[in-house]
């Protein structure tokens, strides 16, 4: 399963649109997640044909009001996936077992291993640069155990990835 992973939009239809367009024709994604801001930009990736969720950004102004719905869930092969906006939207899910954090916020895009789970941040689709940053998006190949993100340009250029290995016997709940 190939997972598309946009967030930072705040708007920007257009910058969005050629992301996704090319996660999809060039890295094949089968779905896609938008971590917020604006929660609503996702509903246009329904016009690219894949599956997608979305959810709040601190920005969008039901955000406060959505409180556990901040938050997204779901087994994907061996993982179980997180997709929050901002990181501090962890507190919400102590003492549920999870593997990979997708967030946003930053808009900077990160990966790494922290307790055991794979943090990935794309970083942000605003504008053609915020706060210092280029554009940039990722996608989440999972299969057999295995967990590659790759994060990427906007032209398909891999900025940063990484392989995470699910050690036998993880329940995700060391959190």
């Amino acid at each position: 399963m190939r997972i598309g992973i946009v967030a930072d939009t705040h708007g920007n239809e257009d910058l969005m649109m050629r992301a996704a367009a090319m996660l999809q024709d060039m890295f094949e994604v089968e779905r896609f997640i938008h971590l917020g801001d604006n929660e609503g930009d996702a509903d246009k990736l329904s016009s690219l044909g894949l599956p997608h969720i979305g959810v709040p950004g601190i920005y969008d102004s039901d955000y406060p009001e959505k409180g556990d719905s901040c938050a997204h869930m779901e087994d994907i092969g061996d993982f179980t996936l997180v997709a929050i906006h901002d990181l501090r939207d962890l507190g919400r899910l102590r003492g549920r077992a999870f593997h990979i954090v997708c967030h946003a916020h930053s808009h900077s895009h990160t990966l790494a291993v922290n307790l055991g789970k794979l943090f990935l941040n794309p970083g942000h689709l605003k504008g053609e640069k915020d706060r210092g940053n280029p554009p940039s998006c990722a996608f989440l190949e999972i299969k057999e155990g295995t967990a590659k993100a790759t994060i990427v340009d906007l032209k398909g250029e891999v900025l940063s990835e990484m392989e995470f290995i699910l050690p036998k016997g993880d329940d995700g709940s060391n959190f």
